[in-house]
């Protein structure tokens, strides 16, 4: 890469408006996280467009990429980077993992920012008060699960409802959507929303319900025509996609919209038409051995 990854890390945090000689201890962790990828020689495409990165959000971008393989190498889990499915299509798959000798897993992720007015409102407070206040009424919170399914959609087809990375998946082929929802609903995006998303309604308490179809859910016999709608849109990343594993930072660091001093937690839910109970139950226990676990809620944990 031209130069070691302390100098390549050094440049890219100062082009970014970062001191890095006042932060240099708060840096060290994560520059070991890049040190150990660079040593297994998988990663030099994803180290080289993390040190080019040019703004704050597509750094970040990276710096999930970088966290969730580290999350595999640092525990004795290799990945490979970016392999292509669809050999006529323009987009590869993230990561690969060798689940055994008969399974692969193909890992595909998105990092869902907070909407741009939030952003906008919250800074405008900040400057003019040093503090801020924004609640979501239950339509944006609604909105919200809206907007994840339709980035998570966008991860599996065009507009035109055409495959653009993954192929539908054939005897030992698993694909997976790994989608950060740190930044949305304020932060305080929960498991109850993590299941709207999936299967909806149905899937949550009275209390929880918005009026949400899922992305993997079923039609019931008296489905109204705007669900079997939401079923037809959904039905290629129904098809196509085994599960999405749910992503969130578990503590919160000290530089505030830079990620580097960040932690993964994971939480899994499996599409019910492509993983049956026992394929689940493996790949959630193998997963769940190594990566650390979406637990309990921030308000239960603080």
């Amino acid at each position: 890469m031209g130069r070691d990854v302390k100098s390549n890390l050094e440049i890219v945090l100062s082009g970014l408006g970062m001191d890095v000689e006042a932060w240099a201890e708060t840096i060290s962790p994560f520059r070991s996280k890049l040190e150990l990828l660079f040593t297994t020689k998988r990663y030099a495409r994803l180290l080289r467009s993390l040190f080019s990165s040019k703004s704050l959000p597509e750094f970040n971008g990276y710096v999930f990429e970088v966290l969730f393989a580290y999350d595999f190498e640092s525990r004795g889990h290799p990945l490979k980077y970016e392999l292509k499915q669809l050999p006529s299509g323009v987009s590869s798959v993230d990561f690969c993992y060798d689940f055994d000798a008969k399974r692969k897993l193909y890992f595909e992720l998105r990092a869902v920012a907070q909407r741009a007015w939030i952003t906008a409102s919250i800074d405008s407070q900040l400057n003019a008060y040093n503090v801020y206040r924004i609640e979501l009424d239950g339509q944006e919170q609604r909105e919200e699960i809206f907007r994840l399914q339709n980035r998570i959609m966008e991860k599996v087809q065009d507009e035109s409802g055409n495959p653009i990375r993954f192929r539908e998946p054939g005897e030992g082929v698993y694909n997976f959507i790994v989608v950060n929802v740190s930044e949305i609903q304020l932060r305080m995006f929960d498991k109850w929303d993590c299941l709207l998303t999936m299967y909806g309604d149905a899937a949550v308490p009275e209390f929880f319900r918005m009026g949400i179809f899922g992305l993997c859910q079923p039609l019931r016999p008296d489905s109204s025509d705007g669900e079997k709608a939401l079923y037809d849109k959904f039905g290629h990343f129904r098809e196509t996609i085994h599960g999405v594993l749910f992503v969130r930072f578990g503590k919160d660091g000290s530089l505030g919209r830079l990620h580097i001093d960040k932690e993964l937690e994971y939480f899994l839910i499996g599409n019910n038409s492509l993983l049956k109970k026992e394929e689940s139950d493996l790949i959630g226990g193998r997963l769940g051995s190594f990566l650390k676990k979406w637990s309990r809620e921030r308000a239960e944990s603080s």
